[in-house]
């Protein structure tokens, strides 16, 4: 199994913030160790939003628990997986 954040974004707005406040969680072991934690970024503005690429940045450097998916086929792919 997987827990599942997903961003789907399509303009600019205040999803793209409170994406730092799901690292924190992220750090802190909000989201425990039992599932996976995948994080998807998806919809037309996703690949442009700053904020996002610098969480994929952030969380690769902290090492922290995270896969981080781009994009719906991307994800689509990782589901046929499980």
């Amino acid at each position: 199994g997987a827990i599942i954040e997903q961003k789907h974004s399509d303009k600019h707005g205040t999803t793209e913030e409170k994406v730092f406040y799901d690292l924190i969680k992220i750090k802190k072991g909000v989201y425990g160790s039992e599932h996976e934690l995948w994080y998807i970024f998806t919809g037309e503005m996703a690949d442009d939003i700053q904020v996002y690429k610098e969480f994929e940045k952030e969380a690769k450097a902290l090492n922290l628990p995270v896969k981080i998916i781009w994009g719906f086929e991307n994800y689509k792919k990782e589901l046929l997986k499980l």
